[in-house]
Order: C-alpha cells, then structure tokens, then sequence
C-alpha cells in the first residue's frame, strides 16, 4: 500500500508477458489477488511512485521483482487516442506509444 496514491500496487508483476494496452487493461480486470477490482494504474498514479535519485531502476526496492523498462499507464493523451502513456521504469522516462505495441502491465486498487 502506498500512503501518497493511496493504492495498492501488485508488488510482484509479471514480468515475462508484454501485452498491447487493451490486452493490459484486461490483464489487470482479471487479477482476483485480495478480492479487490484491479486496474491498470493513470499516468500521475505511475509516475507518481518513482524515485528519481534510485540510480538504474527508478522505482527504488517498491518492486522486488523491477518492473522492466516499459509499463502501461491507462492515460490516453488527448494529441492521439490511438497511443496511451507509458513509464520507462529502468532510467525513469515517460512517453506515448502506439496501443498495438507490447508492454508490461503493473495493477493497483
């Protein structure tokens, strides 16, 4: 659980399976850890957990397992709804990629 979103985040991901954004977005609707309704985080959720002076993953120890280098947000940015947004985790850049392309998907509620 973190204190500043207020969520809780699936602390072990599975970082094996990339998926496009929608196939992400089901990934998290279909989590059933704890009983609670999972989804994929929104960018400021996101972006909101890293730490930026972490040196090589910039989500510090949060994820014992990392989190990759390419997560889903499920922010669609207004200049083109056929991207959504994404963090790099490793280096701790942001950006949008097109919603066919493959990557990984970490769920809170």
């Amino acid at each position: 659980y973190d204190n500043f979103t207020q969520l809780t985040w699936q602390r072990a991901p599975d970082l094996t399976d990339a998926f496009t954004w929608s196939d992400a977005a089901a990934h998290c609707a279909n989590v059933t850890t704890g009983g609670a309704t999972w989804r994929l985080p929104r960018f400021a959720e996101l972006v909101s957990v890293m730490s930026y002076g972490a040196g090589g993953t910039a989500f510090g120890d949060a994820f014992p397992n990392g989190l990759g280098n390419g997560t889903w947000a499920s922010t669609v940015p207004a200049f083109n709804t056929a991207n959504a947004l994404f963090s790099g985790i490793y280096y701790g850049y942001a950006g949008s990629s097109p919603q066919t392309s493959t990557l990984l998907a970490i769920c809170v509620h």
